[in-house]
């Protein structure tokens, strides 16, 4: 057995067209990492001079670990107070032309007559050294971090608020007034617990090396190496079928037994061998270009998931990404087998599985989306696609209800995947053990 699968998986990576979509995906993943990331990296130092690329992530990461720490209220009362006694010296400010100039316009367009113009005071802004120098360190925090917001999520909800922002992240392209009806009492108590035990005050660091790995590697998992998985895959079961070795393999003694078998235990092998490959290399880049540290800091400084109501932070979301970036792979793995093994040749395997697997992506018009149509979504939020996806996954507050009992989004995700996936593998089996020669 241990040879027959030796045999598959050199098949796998021994083809031209693998090792041509493996250094692919690596230049793709290399060519994200350094143009589309590092190089895009800009701030500007205290005396005004700007920074780009590594200098730009050097910068950052020395100041805002300046700020590590607890946000208690009062260390933000405390922030925000300095900042305003910096905005409100005079000796800081200067007159503002062109916001002038704005302003007048703004009010023309508003009606105001030219003598009520004429009267306006000029516009006042920060001095630019002294914005560089003494407020633009406090931005990550100013931007993200209000006084009361970031606490406020946790310890200010009522229960109107909680549906207000399941509402907003899960309906936003949805015009409505009422409480959407799918969402049960249950739900709602799962939800309000969810939020109760995100711990308060927020730990501070330098946190955009976890989050740019998150984002990025999820990403990468949905359009790269699920485009090597299917690529690679697709010909294992109907490649036999269009070179007609399938009327040699299916009448051999074990054609039909351990042949097989040796093909699916090697194309999931293949899977978790480019995977592991994947997520070493990236963990490496980011880890040593951004460094390690931040790693404790909640999700929720992050804009994109500061309403989430998973209480992790950035090291255990990427645990989270590894592990439903895995169990995706796999679960697209065994659907394109099923369909390779349904399919009379590579090409159409490839075509039918690209379709499939991109087909939950496809947003409808927004005149087609109703309530009642969610309960729809919620079943294309399993699809591996989706699955890979773990920043958009853990930024709401998506459950599902099974049998009076109430799980979360990624319980579910493994649950179907695991479950599908092993009757996807027994279906291949039998399609291909079946296939008449």
């Amino acid at each position: 057995m241990k040879g027959l699968i030796k045999f598959e998986l050199k098949k796998i990576f021994q083809k031209r067209l693998t090792i041509i979509v493996l250094l692919g995906a690596l230049v793709i993943n290399l060519f994200n990492f350094f143009v589309n990331g590092v190089l895009q990296q800009m701030d500007v130092s205290p005396n005004g001079e700007e920074k780009r690329g590594l200098q730009a992530i050097a910068q950052r990461r020395e100041q805002e670990q300046t700020f590590s720490g607890y946000l208690t209220e009062e260390r933000l009362m405390e922030i925000v107070s300095h900042v305003n006694q910096i905005q409100n010296n005079p000796k800081n400010v200067q007159e503002d032309d062109i916001g002038t100039l704005r302003k007048k316009e703004r009010m023309r367009q508003q009606g105001h007559s030219e003598e009520e113009i004429a009267n306006i005071k000029p516009v006042s802004s920060i001095k630019t050294d002294v914005y560089w120098k003494e407020i633009h360190p406090y931005e990550p925090i100013l931007n993200f971090i209000k006084p009361g917001y970031i606490p406020g999520i946790v310890n200010e909800f009522t229960e109107d608020d909680i549906i207000g922002i399941y509402d907003r992240k899960t309906y936003q392209n949805i015009e409505h007034t009422q409480i959407p009806s799918n969402l049960s009492m249950a739900q709602f108590e799962k939800l309000k617990s969810m939020y109760s035990e995100i711990q308060t005050p927020f730990y501070y660091n330098y946190y955009d090396g976890w989050r740019e790995l998150n984002d990025d590697f999820s990403s990468f998992l949905v359009w790269g190496l699920g485009m090597v998985l299917i690529i690679c895959l697709a010909p294992v079961f109907s490649e036999e079928y269009s070179y007609g070795t399938d009327a040699i393999i299916l009448t051999t003694r074990y054609g039909k037994s351990k042949l097989t078998t040796a093909k699916i235990i090697s194309s999931f092998l293949f899977v978790i061998g480019i995977f592991v490959a994947f997520a070493l290399l990236n963990f490496a880049l980011y880890g040593i270009t951004y460094g390690f540290v931040g790693g404790e800091c909640p999700i929720q400084l992050s804009v994109s998931n500061n309403t989430s109501p998973y209480n992790i932070n950035f090291a255990q979301m990427f645990l989270l990404v590894l592990g439903l970036g895995i169990v995706g792979l796999l679960f697209q793995g065994a659907i394109t087998l099923y369909i390779s093994s349904k399919m009379k040749s590579p090409f159409l395997s490839i075509i039918f599985t690209v379709l499939l697997f991109f087909l939950p992506t496809i947003n409808l018009p927004e005149k087609l989306l109703t309530i009642e149509l969610y309960p729809s979504q919620k079943i294309l939020y399993l699809f591996p696609v989706n699955i890979m996806n773990v920043p958009a996954t853990v930024s709401e507050g998506v459950l599902y209800s099974f049998f009076g009992k109430v799980l979360t989004q990624p319980v579910t995700m493994v649950i179907s995947a695991i479950l599908l996936s092993m009757l996807l593998i027994l279906l291949s089996c039998r399609a291909f053990r079946g296939h008449k020669v």
